[in-house]
Parts: structure tokens; sequence; C-alpha cells
């Protein structure tokens, strides 16, 4: 929000409008503030004396603003709600809906004032229908043709108003032109008085012109180069695409069967048969009765009132009869029981269906065509103006493909260098924990008075000396010194035997101890294994004892309830058969006294509303007797299923069938048993066993 309002302020504070505004004196500014700025943008667009609002209406300010607005092309929301809320804000002057208005004009006013000079004389003005007569006519073709030839003058006063500028322009540039001349022409005399006394100058300055000959036309054979290397370029890839195509085209012809292409001929044969035959001509017909009343309408003289209330009455007369033909017809209708009647509406629905699925078609192959003319309009016009051809959706789905597999393995490989970099991250912590103990275990062998040898990475070459003539000739003194360095060489010996052994033995016990560590690294791989299928097996197993356990406790709930009812259900057929309380019997037969009152009582109601529609009272019939016989299974059903030791007064008190029919029809909820013992009802219950009382409902 902050730099929209510096945008409008910025472009308000800048001429034409000179505001002289801050952000936060803009930000003040109350509604009809707004909204009067927002009328004088408009009023500066349209090149008009700017208009108070206060002494203008509500309604007429809105109306000139939205006008305006929908002269300058601005868009509004889409929506009903949020249009109806847009349009409420700029009356209002809501800073939400005026915000953005002012930010879409402010930066394009130039373009706008051309539009609002250009609207003035191209608007076109709505006259209804009818209200236009000839003349009308004759004056809005008229119209037409001044508005078609201001398009001409328009344009030929831009082009003129072009040509002036590019004038300016041209002389502009032919200034520029004269100075770099003068430029060139100094600079000429200047380098001509310093090759005057160059020996065989004429010889220089022609092969200089034959050097910069050579240049230009290097150069123009360069760019003739890289144009052929384009146009090679492109050719290659139009034929690879022709190619593509050719290939698609052949593995379509492969795919096709002759069953689908002669299906699909004989649909389209039906169809333009169709068309041809029974949609065009009908509509030919209709054209040239519109065009034979519209040429009768137009031969007619002209009417007056009389003649129009002549009409309007004859309209009247032919509408009443055409009222009453069609009751003659349905009264002929009913009176014969035309069996034929449905089947005339349904063919008459089809045809009209058929007509309007014609239409459609029709319409929607003129739209495919325009479509297909529109993409080959602008097929050419991109090959003309890039010089690539245009890519079809298998080429760009082929593309999509291709990229999609270079993408995974770019993925893939960049998956690869991020584990070589861990790996790497690894190697070099490892390698920084290894020198810390070479560090180490160097300080403790100096501690020790021991010493490290140097790392060599080539082995050590025995320097021999320049010559092999000895120092000195003495045997003595040769044998001396053979003895010294044998004595040397056995103390050598003597000192590395020791850490020769230590060597070993260390060697030995990292050889076991790397062998002990691989044995239970792999016990601990096969038991970190087993360990893992047991627990999966065992949460699975879990689970399914989990469900098990659920749906055992859901089937004893439902037992449980159906145990209470049947319980309660015995407990009143007891206390029936010992005639303890008001009976059974009794209740069921207060309530079918009820039920049979208020029978009466709907039935004397709904007599009004019933009239003669004996097929209804039939079909009523035969639902309620469904139901009795529906009844009766279900009673006898429940007669069988009764316990043996129930005593016959019980059996004799169950409900009829047509007392069960009126008690279903006063309620669903039938008391059972004494109601001063439990006052309850027993409702139908929806468990798929259900229960005694379930069936009696």
């Amino acid at each position: 929000m902050a730099d929209k309002m510096r945008a409008i302020v910025a472009a308000l504070n800048e001429a034409p409008f000179s505001r002289n505004y801050n952000l936060i004196s803009f930000d003040s500014l109350d509604p009809q503030r707004l909204l009067q700025e927002l009328s004088d943008v408009l009023r500066v667009i349209d090149n008009q004396p700017s208009i108070d609002i206060r002494s203008e209406n509500a309604a007429d300010t809105a109306m000139r603003i939205f006008n305006t607005l929908r002269i300058l092309k601005y868009k509004p929301p889409t929506d009903p709600e949020e249009l109806a809320e847009w349009r409420e804000g700029v009356v209002e002057g809501s800073k939400q809906a005026i915000y953005p208005v002012l930010e879409w004009l402010l930066p394009r006013v130039e373009e706008l004032q051309q539009r609002s000079y250009l609207a003035r004389f191209l608007v076109k003005v709505d006259i209804p229908g009818e209200l236009q007569d000839v003349e009308v006519v004759n004056l809005i073709n008229e119209c037409d043709n001044l508005m078609e030839h201001f398009k001409m003058v328009h344009q030929e006063a831009s082009a003129i108003r072009s040509d002036t500028m590019m004038t300016e322009d041209v002389r502009a540039d032919l200034k520029a032109m004269d100075t770099e001349k003068e430029q060139l022409s100094r600079r000429i005399d200047k380098v001509q008085r310093k090759t005057e006394n160059i020996p065989n100058r004429e010889k220089h300055v022609q092969m200089a012109a034959l050097l910069r000959d050579e240049s230009e036309r290097e150069a123009q054979l360069a760019l003739q180069k890289q144009e052929q290397r384009t146009a090679l370029v492109h050719a290659e890839q139009r034929l690879q695409r022709l190619q593509q195509a050719i290939g698609e085209a052949r593995s379509a012809v492969e795919a096709l069967q002759p069953e689908d292409v002669m299906r699909k001929l004989e649909e389209d044969i039906q169809i333009h048969s169709y068309l041809a035959n029974d949609k065009l001509p009908k509509e030919i017909e209709a054209k040239r009765a519109i065009v034979h009343d519209l040429a009768k309408v137009a031969s007619q003289p002209a009417l007056d009132q009389s003649d129009i209330e002549q009409l309007k009455k004859l309209m009247e007369d032919t509408n009443e009869e055409i009222v009453k033909l069609t009751d003659e017809r349905d009264s002929k209708d009913e009176a014969g029981d035309d069996k034929m009647s449905i089947y005339r509406h349904q063919a008459a629905t089809v045809e009209r269906k058929k007509t309007i699925i014609a239409q459609k078609l029709q319409e929607a192959r003129q739209e495919m065509a325009s479509a297909e003319q529109e993409v080959r309009e602008r097929k050419s016009q991109m090959r003309d103006a890039e010089g690539n051809e245009i890519v079809t959706s298998v080429q760009f789905k082929n593309y999509v493909n291709k990229l999609r597999t270079k993408t995974n393995g770019y993925k893939k490989k960049r998956s690869e260098l991020q584990d070589l970099r861990a790996e790497l991250g690894v190697l070099a912590r490892t390698e920084e924990i290894l020198r810390s103990q070479f560090e180490t275990v160097k300080l403790e062998i100096e501690e020790h008075g021991g010493t490290m040898l140097p790392a060599e990475d080539e082995p050590m070459k025995q320097q021999r000396p320049k010559t092999a003539k000895p120092e000195s000739k003495d045997v003595n003194e040769l044998k001396t010194m053979v003895d010294g360095l044998s004595s040397r060489l056995n103390d050598q010996k003597t000192s590395v035997a020791p850490l020769l052994s230590d060597l070993r033995i260390a060697r030995e016990q990292f050889q076991s101890k790397s062998d002990a560590y691989t044995t239970k690294k792999q016990h601990y791989d096969a038991t970190a294994a087993s360990l893992e299928s047991g627990y999966s097996r065992l949460d699975d197993e879990v689970k399914s004892m989990r469900d098990d356990s659920n749906a055992n406790e859901s089937a004893a709930f439902k037992l449980e309830v159906e145990l209470k009812i049947l319980r309660v259900l015995l407990e009143r057929v007891e206390a029936d058969a010992r005639g303890d309380g008001k009976a059974f019997k009794d209740i069921i037969q207060d309530r079918i006294y009820q039920a049979e009152e208020e029978s009466k009582k709907l039935q004397t109601e709904s007599a009004s509303f019933q009239g003669d529609n004996k097929e209804g009272a039939a079909r009523q019939m035969k639902l309620w007797r469904d139901l009795m016989k529906v009844m009766e299974v279900k009673n006898s059903v429940m007669k069988q299923r009764l316990p043996s030791d129930m005593t016959t007064r019980a059996k004799s008190r169950m409900l009829a069938p047509t007392d069960l029919m009126r008690s279903f029809n006063a309620g669903s909820d039938v008391p059972i048993g004494d109601q001063r013992a439990s006052g309850t009802l027993i409702k139908r219950p929806a468990t798929r066993q259900g229960s005694a009382q379930s069936r009696m409902a």
C-alpha cells in the first residue's frame, strides 16, 4: 500500500495536476475529497473543465465516473459480489476502491487522453429496436460511414505527425553528419600532410584500399556463413520434426482399425445427411419466411395508432383461439384415451434435442474452423518473424519426457555427488583423527627415548661413491674399519630385534581383534535384522488383535443391548400373562382407537384434495395391501420364534396385521407392556439380528 501511495502522490505532484501532496496529506484526505481527486483526474483525461461534486447529484457523479472508466477500458472485478463492493466503494470514496483506479490511470495519462478523444467520435449510440424506423436506420448508417471516414482521417493525421517528427529527426541527423563531415575532412587533411613525404605513398594507399575491401568482403562472407549455418540448423530441426511427425502419423495409421474408420465415416455421413436433408432446409425455409415477412412489413405503409390497436386485437384473438384449440385437443386426448400421445411427446422431445445438438455441433465446427485458421495465421506470423516452426503438442510431450529423463539423471548424479562429498568429509575427519593419534604416539615414543623414522614417498637410493678407489691402502686400517662397521651393524640388529618382536605381536593382536570385530559385526547385523523382522511381525499381530478386540467389544455391546431388549419384552409378556396392570391388548386397542379417530379426521380433511383421482387411490390401496401382507408375514415369523413355554393367552394377545398397520400409521414408537413399570418406548433397533419387537414393528 505504501508503494502504491508513493507512486500516486508522485504522479499527482507532476504536471498537469501539480497537487503538491505528500504521503501524510494524501493519506489524510476524506472520502469526498478523494472522490473529487478521481473526478478531476478523469476530467483532465477527457480534456474538460473540473466539476465540483458537491454541486452535482451523487447518482450523476457515479454514472459519469463509471461511464468514463468504461470508455477508458478499465477492468473492474469480474466477480458479481466484488463488483458490487467496488462500485459501492467508488461511490463512497473508499481508499481500497479508488487507489487501484488512480494507480492504473496516472501512469498512462497521454494514452488515455488519446483514447478519450477518439471515444467522443467513435462510441456508438444504442437505440432500441422498437424505436428504429427507416429514417433512424439511415441516420445510423450515415453515422457509421462518418466514423469510418474519421478513422481514415485520424490515421492520416497521425501519419503526418509521425512524418513531421521524422523530418525533425532527419534534420538533426543531417546536422550531426555535417559536423562529422567537417571533423573527417580536417583529419584527412592532417593525415595527407603527414603522408606527403612517405615514399611509394600511392602504392600504400592502393594496398590499404584493397585491404579495406577484403576486410569488408570477409565480414560479408562471415555474415553469410553465419546465416547459412542458422538456416542449416533450422532446416535440420524442421527435418527432424517432419520425420517425427511422419513416424507419429505412421504409428497412428498402423494403430487404426478398419472397423473404427468405417464407424467414424458412417457417423460423419449420418451427421452430414441430417444437416443437409433435415436441418439446413428447415433453417433456409425459416430464413425465407423471415425475409418474406420483413419484405411484407417493408412494403406496407407506415403504421399509425389505430393500425397498432387493430394488430394487438388480432394478436389477442389469435392467442385466445390457440388456447381454445389446445384445450379442445387435450380434452379429445383425455376422452379418447390416446395411448400414442406419450410417444408423440417423447418423439417431439427427441427431435427437439436432436435439433439443439445439431446446432451446437455446427457452431462447434465453425469455432474449430476459425480456431484452426487463427492457429495457421499465428504459425505463419511466427515463422515469418522468427524463422522457427511451431512445436506441436506431441513434440512438446516428447520434449517434456526427455527433460524429465534428464532431470531424473541430474538428480541421481547430484545425489551421488552429495554422497561423495559426505564421504570426503568423513575421510577428512578420519585423516584429522589419525593425525592427532599419530602426534600422540609420536610424543609417547619421544618420551620413552625413541625416534620416529621419516616417511619417504620414494625408496631410498644407495649413494655410491664417485669412485671405487678406497681412501687408504693400509690393510690394518681397512680391517679396523670393517670391524667397526660389523660391530655397529650388530648393535643395530640387537636394538631392532625387540622392536620387530613387538611389531609382530602387535600385528597378531590387531589381526585377532579385527577378526573378532568382523565376527561380532556380522552377528550384530544378523541379530538386528532378526529383531527387526520379529518386531514388524509382532506389530502386525498386535494391530490385528487390537482390531479383533474392537470388533468383539462392539459385537458384545450389541448383544448386551439386544439381551436387555429381550428381557424387557419377556418381563412385559409375563406380566401380561399374569394379568398385572393394564393388559397389553387393551393398550394396543386404545392406540388403535386413537389411530382410527385420527385417520377419520385426516380423511375428512383430505377429502377436498383427493377429488376424482382414482388411479392414486388404487395405487394407495395396493400399497396398503402390500403392507398388510408384510405385516402378516412378520407376525407369523414372530409366532414361530416365540418361546415354547409362552402361554396361549400371551399368544392370543399378539397384534393382528390390521392392528399393527394402524399402530404403525399412528406412530413409529409402540408402547410395550406396562408403562407404569418402565415408562419407556421400545423402538425399532438398527441391529442386523433385530429383536422380537423390531420384527413386530
